[in-house]
């Protein structure tokens, strides 16, 4: 199950809805691939590889701002469930990393997030949940 996210800049007043979590078709590996890059695509493999098909991993949506050209966006994030805790990241479609932000800190104001268009804070609109 996932969360939708509303958050509005309290300038220019932009809307931006994201979503974190996983749906039901997030748990087929086939889908969850569609959602990197190439170079992404060949860690997961490798990953995966390294244990012969039967890895323990999960795929997940999280918000997160480029560092580069600070758009916000639902962030796909591969994470392989092992002694190293290995969590492969989708890039940005600019090639710039990503700054990660906890949806429960939006929601309780503990977490700011400055709006791609202005630059002014981001306020917490509203939620609902999906799948």
């Amino acid at each position: 199950m996932g969360q939708n996210i509303t958050l509005r800049c309290t300038s220019c007043k932009n809307v931006i809805n994201l979503s974190t979590g996983q749906g039901l078709h997030d748990n087929r590996l086939d889908r969850v691939l569609t959602y990197f890059n190439d170079r992404n695509r060949e860690i997961i493999q490798n990953e995966l590889n390294r244990y012969n098909g039967t890895a323990d991993w999960s795929f997940s949506r999280m918000i997160a701002s480029c560092r580069i050209n600070h758009n916000l966006r639902s962030l796909p994030t591969f994470h392989i469930n092992d002694e190293t805790d290995r969590i492969i990241v989708a890039q940005c479609d600019c090639g710039g990393e990503h700054d990660i932000f906890d949806p429960e800190g939006l929601e309780l104001g503990t977490v700011h997030i400055s709006c791609p268009k202005c630059g002014q804070p981001m306020r917490y609109i509203r939620s609902s949940f999906w799948d």
